[in-house]
């Protein structure tokens, strides 16, 4: 079955990128850091932490 997960983006001022990048491997937080505009670390943080969201639920994959 397939499950899809959704979130609003709001303005990029809003999060605490810290917070989210905390949860994520070093690799994949290297990459993401790396992105020239906010917007685009923004969506792939988030894009990450709803995929981990998912494993997590549907799995219960923790890493």
């Amino acid at each position: 079955m397939t499950q899809l997960y959704i979130t609003k983006i709001l303005d990029n001022n809003t999060y605490n990128y810290e917070k989210f990048l905390q949860y994520i491997p070093d690799e994949k937080r290297n990459k993401i850091i790396k992105y020239k505009f906010k917007k685009d670390m923004l969506m792939s943080l988030i894009g990450e932490a709803l995929l981990r969201y998912g494993l997590k639920r549907q799995y219960g994959i923790i890493e």
